[in-house]
């Protein structure tokens, strides 16, 4: 279990959970309610925490399809990212791993519910990178997922964290 795991805590939440994440790595206290105030029924996405300039030391990074290598360098060198992906893709994948995550939120992926997920991207090995998912509890994490999944989840948007 990584310490600075922080589980969402309402539906529409998982970017300002995923900022709480960078906050618990730099040894702050967590403020997700604080970022959650005011969301539209979507949530936000992952630059509201460059935009609304919720935490220092963060860039945004557009990246095209199999452009990821600018976050391999970026965990590669010891940052996180925080990552949009496409729930259309990333939630079939997360029902299909064996066991099946629960979150007390219910299925991540339903048609016609959130487009989008914010997820950290803590590491890298060449073949697969490691997620930390606000969605379901700090058990099991990080995720692993495959390079080639991650890739087709890619939303292209991501926020890089320095430590």
């Amino acid at each position: 279990m990584i310490v600075a795991h922080h589980a969402q805590s309402f539906v529409n939440s998982c970017t300002p959970a995923c900022a709480c994440m960078i906050q618990k790595r730099r040894g702050l206290s967590p403020t997700e309610a604080a970022f959650h105030a005011g969301a539209p029924t979507a949530g936000y996405d992952v630059e509201q925490i460059v935009d609304a300039a919720w935490l220092s030391g963060v860039r945004k990074a557009s990246l095209g399809p199999d452009e990821e290598d600018e976050l391999r360098v970026a965990v590669d060198t010891g940052d996180w990212a925080v990552v949009k992906l496409a729930t259309a893709r990333y939630g079939p994948w997360l029902a299909a791993q064996k066991p099946r995550r629960t979150s007390r939120h219910g299925d991540l992926w339903q048609p016609g519910e959130w487009a989008y997920h914010s997820v950290v991207v803590v590491d890298y090995d060449a073949s697969s990178w490691s997620l930390l998912d606000p969605w379901f509890s700090a058990t099991g994490q990080p995720l692993m997922i495959p390079d080639t999944t991650f890739s087709a989840c890619f939303a292209g948007l991501a926020v890089i964290a320095q430590r």
